[in-house]
């Protein structure tokens, strides 16, 4: 009888239980043949209903090919040690030690398995010693064998961390290893830190000491994001010394030395642009944090970016420097990032993106908002609304008016005329993403390359008619992702006068998730249109809802509206 017609027949499977201890502890294996035969003993065993002791045995024979010096062998052993691993882990787990080594294996096969099963056998009890021969395999490891072992040690940690501040050191040391970023494991530790006051300073000295003594920052793009953010939300504790952790000798770093890091990373060409989109925001945020002398040198260092070739790069920069203008919003809009709550943790998952709550995003960061209220001012009022608006000699306004509230919207504030300027956005960014805005998107608009013209088969709707200016949505859903709807907004201008400086504020529903394309035309021509595409992820199929705030200059004079375009037609 076959070892397959003795599953679940715990009578075959008694009579065959001597014969397979026998054979495994009488087979002679100093010759392939006798492996070749223990093997199948082995798979035997595992595949009837064999008594607890002579699995372990049998486990002990896969124990005992890892020691062969046959790559095959040693191969075999792994893969079927692997299969076991879920119904015996406490027979695999005496075998870790060997199991280790092949970690150190030249066939890069064997490295491979001995890599997925060690990182099955961690748990709790072993999880600190596992991760430390981890740590030093992704010291040697290349390719995608790297990338997959630093995957690993991201489920490890998030799965089994005995500790905040364990799991702050390894990060930090999976981030200094590691070749490439590493979305997971980088949200993950903001998590943490966020939400473990007594970890922040000891985090964001570890940090700026890594960064710092790192002979080069191009292959280290999440342990500088990571640094940015945290100088940027607790700069003021690492000038404070202040490492919150009785056994670590705190050092203290001055206002000016960290400045001088910002001012030599962010000037590193080798480093990409999207990391420096978060270094320019730790930049801004210490305006906040530290002492009002070094406020000048905050602006000087931020006013070169005004000018950066990179779209996205400027229009941050045109916006912080008129922020750094107006003190008094410093305390809402650079506020602290709030500490995570778990209701926050489970709807993040792992994948949880950058947190950037107020103030500390950068593309590509998620946010942990709170609850939105369904009212337009709920989710938009008493926000900074900038608009991508750069400052520009078209009009004289007086200095109080060069960026207002969006709460002023909704008449909670004076209505003063929109800085006269030449809108500089790109999709999204911008302190639309710096801002938390209770679960929302929300962009602005800006002058770049023409549209795409207009697809066939759309479906058209208006959505705003005032004052002379006409939007149209041109609505089209995508045939490969029914979820995401692309619209054509047609701005079109029906007056005599032409319109300067157009922008838009735009937002959806927190359910939803928006894009924007550039204002193909901030100035607006008598009987023109400019166009703008926004992209729009619905999963929920939810009616459309699109919040608005307009802003442009008519022969000198400002005119803003808001407005709520809904209604749309089925498509």
């Amino acid at each position: 009888m076959s070892w397959g017609g003795c599953a679940g027949d715990s009578e075959a499977s008694d009579q065959m239980n001597d014969i397979l201890a026998q054979v495994a502890t009488n087979t002679e294996t100093s010759k392939n043949a006798g492996n070749a035969i223990l093997y199948a003993c082995v798979q035997t065993i595992m595949r009837i209903e064999s008594e607890s002791g002579l699995r372990v045995l049998a486990i002990n024979i896969l124990g005992r090919f890892l020691l062969n010096r046959d790559n095959n062998i040693r191969y075999v052993a792994l893969n079927t040690l692997l299969q076991v691993l879920q119904t015996d882990a406490p027979a695999v787990q005496r075998h870790r030690k060997t199991i280790v080594e092949c970690l150190k294996d030249t066939d890069v096969s064997i490295r491979r398995r001995a890599l997925a099963l060690t990182c099955g056998l961690v748990n709790e009890s072993n999880v600190r010693v596992l991760v430390r021969e981890l740590l030093n395999f992704l010291m040697t490891a290349e390719g995608d064998l790297k990338e997959e072992c630093v995957n690993k040690i991201c489920s490890i940690v998030i799965d089994h961390s005995p500790s905040p501040r364990w799991r702050t050191d390894t990060t930090i040391r999976v981030m200094e290893l590691a070749d490439s970023e590493t979305d997971t494991l980088l949200s993950g530790f903001v998590q943490t830190v966020a939400s473990t006051p007594e970890l922040q300073g000891y985090a964001v000295q570890k940090l700026y000491v890594a960064a710092s003594e790192a002979e080069s920052l191009v292959n280290l793009c999440s342990l500088l994001q990571a640094t940015y953010w945290c100088l940027g939300e607790f700069g003021q504790l690492l000038v404070a010394g202040q490492s919150m952790v009785d056994d670590e000798e705190a050092i203290q770093v001055s206002e000016d030395e960290i400045l001088n890091f910002l001012d030599r990373t962010l000037h590193d060409t080798t480093i990409p642009r999207t990391v420096h989109q978060y270094g320019l925001t730790a930049l801004v945020k210490l305006a906040n944090r530290f002492s009002a002398g070094v406020l000048p040198r905050i602006r000087q260092l931020v006013s070169p970016f005004m000018a950066n070739k990179d779209m996205e790069m400027q229009q941050r920069a045109i916006e912080f420097s008129q922020l750094l203008a107006k003190q008094n919003l410093w305390a809402e809009v650079l506020a602290p990032v709030p500490a995570f709550t778990e209701g926050d943790e489970e709807e993040a998952g792992e994948g949880m993106a950058l947190p950037s709550a107020s103030a500390a995003a950068a593309p590509n960061m998620g946010e942990p908002a709170p609850a939105a209220s369904d009212g337009l001012d709920d989710m938009l009022g008493g926000m900074l609304d900038m608009g991508g608006a750069a400052p520009a000699p078209v009009q004289a306004a007086p200095a109080d008016d060069m960026s207002d509230l969006l709460g002023d919207l909704f008449g909670s504030g004076g209505g003063g005329p929109p800085p006269a300027a030449a809108p500089v956005q790109q999709s999204g960014g911008g302190l639309n993403d710096l801002l938390g805005m209770g679960g929302m998107d929300l962009s602005g608009g800006a002058p770049a390359p023409a549209a795409p013209q207009q697809t066939p088969g759309v479906v058209t709707h208006m959505g705003y008619q005032k004052n002379g200016l006409t939007i149209n949505f041109e609505c089209k859903r995508n045939p490969q992702n029914p979820a995401m709807i692309t619209l054509r907004a047609n701005y079109l201008n029906a007056t005599q006068n032409g319109m300067a400086n157009f922008a838009i504020q735009t937002a959806v529903p927190k359910e939803m998730k928006l894009r924007l394309q550039t204002i193909s035309n901030a100035n607006i021509a008598p009987g023109a249109t400019s166009n703008q595409i926004i992209e729009i992820m619905n999963p929920q199929n939810l009616p459309l809802r699109i919040m608005m705030k307009i802003q442009y200059g008519v022969n000198g004079q400002p005119v803003q509206d808001q407005a709520i375009a809904e209604g749309f037609p089925n498509f």
